[in-house]
């Protein structure tokens, strides 16, 4: 394949039982310096673990591929902003890491998720958003990787548009 897209939708834990007999193979792909575009769950499961864990299981930590550095965590809940982030809130382009700025890097994006990037280098965050008080990374490039916290495929224009730039640049 000239990329490879990993969906979003869904549980942290489950995600990565799911890809159990052929996650050696995804990292293979990804060190073989192949393209990969991570939505969501997609985007989570990149980084080195979660704290999002079914209760049955008992453990504090599920860990993720590792393929990005940084950690998945739960939002902090107030009540005037409620967990899960749902609905269509703006990307922020880090203008630091960006010699140029896409424009649906500053365009609303859907979101739909309750836990959200920490511990990220800036160096690899392309965009961030804010919600309940928290500003996390929402776009992030490592390598050959490109990752959304968000759902382009949701995300009338600019998410096509973003999808569209990664398509052409395989």
């Amino acid at each position: 394949a000239k990329g490879l897209v990993l969906p979003g939708d869904g549980h942290f834990h489950t995600a990565m039982n799911h890809l159990e007999n052929i996650k050696e193979n995804l990292i293979e792909y990804v060190n073989n310096n192949k393209p990969l575009l991570g939505i969501c769950i997609g985007f989570q499961i990149l980084f080195e673990d979660s704290d999002e864990v079914l209760k049955e299981f008992q453990q504090p930590i599920v860990k993720g591929l590792g393929l990005i550095p940084g950690k998945i965590r739960r939002f902090n809940f107030n009540k005037k902003y409620r967990v899960p982030h749902m609905g269509w809130n703006k990307l922020i382009p880090n203008k630091k890491r960006l010699a140029t700025v896409p424009k649906y890097y500053e365009e609303y994006m859907y979101f739909i998720h309750s836990y959200r990037a920490v511990d990220v280098d800036d160096n690899y965050v392309e965009t961030y958003t804010e919600y309940g008080g928290e500003v996390f990374p929402s776009t992030v490039r490592y390598k050959n990787i490109l990752a959304c916290q968000y759902h382009p495929e949701k995300s009338d224009k600019a998410g096509l548009h973003l999808i569209k730039d990664w398509i052409q640049q395989l």
